[in-house]
């Protein structure tokens, strides 16, 4: 793609209300309190992309709207896609502008914070991992376009399982995850990555921190739940994408990296990256704004403004998306490679986000997604081994229990997922396939609300279904299904009695399938 090479029309339509975003964040030159200023009012039909002076605490500069691919699940043709330079369908944004009832007030609103000065001792890492996998994509986005499906270009969701654009605070928190930590049911997207017309997805868990954007690491408090932003712009320029605070070396591929664009080419069997920095000030008064990003500013020299005194973590999106070779095809659904952008819609556990943060961030260590730091073992990790608050469930004593499975290499191996040894393990024996399943009898009927499933490496279940049963004749309909994503699969419902648990497959791989594991919870 040549800088002369003319914008496809699949992500051109329908970006009047991004453009207006663009045009009045050009119109500031730095962002000063809201107090002052006043709600912004956007006027239809501006155009103008003015770059962000830097020096200044700046917003997540974004705009959004163009729509050119309907749904699709991951990994499979999206059939509504029209090929790159050929007209997409039309998209009706109804009446749906920016005006008071965009404004989204924190309850209560957080006030009398003073921005820290302070200087705690230096830590080379105040951080902890999300680990989040995809879910599915759609031509959605419900923080710009609420309940308006089809309104957006195609995206790239992660974590939660349910987003789309009728999607509320209220529908995450009661949605299904595919972060390592259960207590995440965040929504994170993006616009996906095409190379010709066929998705290229992240595969597995992706890396997303959660650091520290500010001097003082002590200072930092979770978000609010229900705050939501957009980081980056489809409509920023080349140089603006360079000069963001968000950027972070841009496109990356084997020795190639600081790409505002795509790179010509990568080597094969590499895979493309990139990383990008939301802001971490807020302004303690709106979960959202009608721009979507105006309650939310970078810090200035490690400080935040006192227009935006909340120092709160700053997310950092490291995507890797398996395409190499040749990348002159490739493109994002919202144009060029410096068009890359995400959103954020918080949906955590509030109790299990502090704990990360109070554990991780403000103690200055390096954690991983369970908030564990290899660097400082003394300290203990933030959550338990299924990544849930120590105590917060009760694992069932499994004394007199039995297990079986569907397939077996041995009469004795399902046992083995229920004698407390993570160095045992039941395996299938053969490839995984639809309706292989394995069952559990709890002796008893007792409450359950959560199952674990530890595996090894790929041997997770692809994709799988949970079933109830009182007396092992009667089943539940599936209580739980998802996809199995990372060695940990854990699986939560309404709490229910039942002494029978039956877990179907209902993906397949060549990978066979083992548990070493089979815990319950009450």
């Amino acid at each position: 793609m040549t800088p002369s090479t003319p914008a496809p029309t699949k992500w051109i339509a329908g970006r009047w209300r991004y453009s207006l975003v663009a045009a009045i964040l050009a119109g500031t030159v730095a962002m000063v309190s809201w107090s002052v200023v006043g709600p912004w009012r956007l006027t239809a039909g501006a155009e103008t992309e003015t770059p962000i002076p830097p020096g200044s605490p700046v917003t997540a500069s974004s705009t959004e709207g163009s729509h050119w691919s309907p749904s699709a699940a991951p990994g499979t043709p999206d059939p509504g896609t029209p090929k790159p330079g050929t007209p997409g369908p039309s998209s009706s944004h109804g009446d749906h502008g920016p005006g008071p009832g965009d404004y989204v007030l924190a309850d209560p609103p957080v006030t009398g914070v003073v921005p820290s000065r302070a200087n705690p001792p230096r830590k080379a890492h105040r951080e902890f991992q999300a680990n989040c996998a995809v879910s599915h994509r759609k031509s959605d986005d419900p923080i710009v376009f609420p309940n308006q499906a089809g309104a957006s270009h195609n995206h790239t969701f992660m974590g939660n399982t349910t987003t789309d654009a009728a999607s509320t605070t209220e529908s995450l928190l009661a949605g299904g995850t595919l972060c390592r930590v259960p207590g995440d049911r965040s929504g994170y997207w993006m616009p996906t990555v095409f190379d010709g017309d066929t998705a290229v997805l992240p595969v597995g868990p992706q890396v997303i921190y959660y650091k520290s954007g500010v001097r003082d690491y002590t200072s930092v408090r979770p978000f609010p739940v229900g705050l939501r932003f957009l980081v980056g712009s489809p409509t920023t320029t080349a140089a603006q994408f360079a000069a963001s605070p968000a950027y972070q070396k841009g496109w990356e591929c084997g020795d190639s990296y600081d790409n505002v664009d795509f790179p010509a080419t990568c080597p094969a069997g590499t895979q493309l990256n990139i990383r990008m920095q939301a802001p971490s000030c807020w302004d303690g008064r709106h979960l959202d704004t009608p721009d979507h990003v105006s309650h939310m500013v970078y810090p200035v020299d490690g400080v935040c403004p006192d227009s935006h005194p909340v120092a709160v973590p700053m997310i950092e999106f490291k995507m890797a998306f398996p395409v190499s070779g040749d990348m002159s095809q490739v493109e994002l659904a919202s144009g060029r490679g410096f068009s890359f952008h995400y959103d954020f819609y918080n949906a955590w556990e509030t109790p299990v986000l502090a704990a990360l943060v109070t554990h991780c961030i403000n103690a200055g260590r390096q954690c991983d997604a369970r908030g564990y730091s290899q660097f400082d073992p003394a300290a203990g990790a933030a959550l338990d081994e299924t990544y849930q608050l120590p105590g917060s469930r009760t694992a069932l004593n499994r004394a007199g229990w039995t297990a079986g499975s569907s397939l077996s290499g041995d009469a004795a191996g399902p046992a083995r997922m229920l004698d407390g040894d993570p160095g045992t393990r039941w395996t299938s024996g053969a490839p995984m396939t639809r309706g292989m399943a394995i069952m559990v009898d709890m002796a008893a009927v007792r409450p359950v609300s959560q199952i674990a499933l530890r595996s090894t490496g790929a041997d997770h279940p692809r994709a799988y279904e949970v079933y109830l049963s009182t007396d092992g004749v009667s089943w539940t309909g599936p209580v739980a299904s998802g996809p199995g994503v990372s060695e940990l699969t854990v699986a939560s419902f309404d709490q229910r009695s039942a002494r029978y648990i039956r877990v179907a497959q209902t993906g397949s791989s060549t990978s066979w399938w083992s548990i070493s594991e089979f815990v319950v919870y009450d």
